[in-house]
């Protein structure tokens, strides 16, 4: 819905869109999304450094003959 109280001195219309909620409240839920979506950015970035740094363990302790990662991880979950 639009609004409009006519027209300015300097000639230019000032309707506006009437929105169903304060700009404030608008600002404080854009901005809650802009934080919530940096903080998921970094949960799956931090998760992708630790699949590769697990990779890379593994493929190292594999190739000098030591026991693998996903075994002692699953020998870990077993003992819990």
């Amino acid at each position: 819905m639009i609004q409009s109280t006519g027209r300015q001195p300097n000639g230019k219309s000032d309707a506006r869109i009437a929105l169903p909620v304060s700009p404030s409240v608008i600002q404080i839920v854009v901005i809650a999304i802009a934080i919530i979506w940096g903080i998921v950015t970094v949960i799956v970035v931090v998760a992708g450094a630790v699949v590769a740094a697990v990779a890379l363990v593994d493929d190292y302790l594999s190739e000098a003959g030591m026991v693998s990662v996903p075994s002692v991880v699953t020998a870990l979950y077993v003992i819990e």
